[in-house]
């Protein structure tokens, strides 16, 4: 069977629809789907070309051929729906999706989504992923381990409104030099892309403090998809002057009892001159992160210009750097 189609950036997977997986990569403008289930009759593949608007390709499958009447034994029936749900588990390991409307408060005084929310929405879907497949708090505890940022991307393509129903989609990919990647889209309902967010994670043992190359052996791991895309995390650096006193406040703080990496977000915007981020959105954001800020511990900030609408930031109390970012705005 071979049937031309229109489809958008989000599959809504039915009940007796197949299983799907899909990721979008904005270097090949590229949608990636694997799709199998009961309703296709067997495997098939789809391999999408796009851009930014929409994805539009071709679906290639087969149907299953009708067999006789017969009998189908207890023990082949539960072998058939073991294999599906370590299928459907693999499948939530290579991609998850979650929508939502973007709330006001999540929103600047232009009403456009800050870096901030955008990169706690990311944040909590990967959250939600992992708790899906068993790398509970209760896990982290037991096997005293912890995911800690070590740096990340983001590009922001439109701006994300206030009011406005958009869909993260998410896709961890296995570690390279023990370092988790993860690639994350915020799309609009009609599949247009409005920001990207590549994070990159390590694994560290909580009572050492040392980045473990492999998981304890106690500790489930299936994240084993090569990376689908990556963006540029590198920074332009300059010769940055203090700034700004800030402090990892009880309302900045998470869990872990350090500052959430999502706040040096919030502070990188707060010191780009007002008149400038009012009038221009962001463009890009990134962040590497050198060391925690406990809670109630300060830094100094310092800034620096690296161009027209870019600045350089980097926190640091004087005997470490706990930071460094970019952040650049439209023209």
């Amino acid at each position: 069977m071979r049937a031309d189609f229109v489809l958008l950036c989000y599959y809504s997977i039915a009940h007796r629809a197949p299983r799907a997986a899909v990721w979008f990569c904005k270097n090949s403008r590229r949608l990636f789907f694997r799709l199998s289930g009961r309703s296709l009759g067997g495997n098939a593949g789809i391999v999408l070309l796009c851009n930014k608007k929409m994805a539009v390709g071709r679906f290639y499958g087969h149907r299953r051929e009708s067999g006789g009447p017969g009998v189908r034994t207890q023990g082949a029936a539960r072998e058939q729906a073991d294999a599906a749900e370590r299928e459907r588990q693999q499948m939530n390991a290579d991609f998850y999706s979650e929508s939502f409307t973007v709330k006001a408060y999540e929103c600047d005084a232009e009403a456009r989504m800050t870096p901030g929310a955008i990169l706690r929405r990311a944040q909590q879907i990967s959250t939600d992923q992992c708790d899906l497949l068993g790398l509970t708090n209760e896990v982290y505890a037991r096997t005293h381990t912890a995911f800690l940022l070590a740096k990340l991307a983001v590009e922001f393509y439109a701006p994300v409104r206030a009011g406005q129903c958009v869909t993260l989609a998410t896709r961890p990919s296995a570690p390279q030099r023990a370092v988790y990647g993860r690639y994350t889209t915020l799309c609009a309902q009609d599949g247009t892309v409005l920001s990207a967010v590549d994070s990159r994670w390590i694994l560290v043992d909580t009572r050492t403090k040392r980045i473990l190359r492999r998981p304890p052996e106690d500790m489930p791991m299936p994240f084993v998809q090569p990376p689908v895309c990556e963006l540029d995390v590198s920074l332009v650096k300059g010769e940055a002057q203090p700034v700004a006193e800030e402090t990892a406040f009880y309302t900045r703080c998470d869990q872990n009892r350090h500052m959430n990496n999502t706040y040096y977000a919030d502070i990188v915007c707060d010191h780009v001159p007002l008149e400038r981020i009012a009038a221009h959105a962001p463009a890009r954001l990134a962040v590497v992160y050198h060391s925690e800020v406990p809670m109630g511990a300060s830094f100094t900030l310092l800034r620096a210009q690296t161009g027209e609408n870019g600045w350089y930031f980097v926190g640091t109390d004087g005997e470490k750097k706990h930071f460094e970012a970019n952040l650049t705005l439209t023209e």
